[in-house]
């Protein structure tokens, strides 16, 4: 890589910083995504569920889901099945959600 032309300077932070702060990530199926979340976290990540286009899973979005969550606590199941898009298109949850 020719320096001259990515000024590394202008990045002071390492990308990961960069990520939480910035970034969303979505998935409709990926294992590995999903074990992967220990090195990222589950903050910003999002279940997709991109219906009714083909390559949705439904009508089988809450099983694939349930299973592609399952090694996830609950609190990080919520978070990306909901409260995280919540948070990040600001809608507000009802009380007790």
């Amino acid at each position: 890589m020719n320096r001259s032309y990515f000024d590394v300077t202008r990045v002071p932070r390492p990308p990961s910083e960069y990520y939480a702060e910035r970034v969303y990530s979505s998935f409709i199926s990926d294992l590995h995504g999903v074990e992967s979340m220990s090195e990222i976290g589950v903050d910003n990540v999002c279940f997709e569920v991109d219906f009714p286009h083909q390559d949705s899973t439904w009508p089988n979005t809450l099983s694939v889901a349930r299973e592609q969550l399952a090694s996830l606590s609950a609190v990080d199941q919520e978070k990306i099945m909901f409260r995280n898009a919540a948070r990040l298109f600001s809608i507000p949850l009802p009380i007790g959600v």
